[in-house]
């Protein structure tokens, strides 16, 4: 499923239009969204984690590998 929708984020991602890409994504498992967020650039990620609902956008984040994220 998620590599079906790499390209179709990409795309939402460039034209940045957030609110469909925060319905396509409300629903996906933790795992699902950092499969997703881990082929993103950085900064993409970041937008993907403010756009996610909370809980799941926290659990996603806890699975990362970010520079910085945890104030390092």
């Amino acid at each position: 499923m998620v590599v079906r929708f790499q390209s179709e984020i990409a795309e939402i991602l460039r034209k940045r239009d957030l609110v469909v890409l925060r319905e396509m994504l409300k629903n996906w498992s933790p795992s699902a969204a950092v499969r997703v967020m881990t082929e993103l650039a950085t900064e993409d990620q970041m937008i993907v984690r403010r756009i996610l609902p909370r809980e799941l956008a926290d659990e996603a984040f806890e699975s990362l590998d970010l520079p910085g994220k945890n104030g390092c």
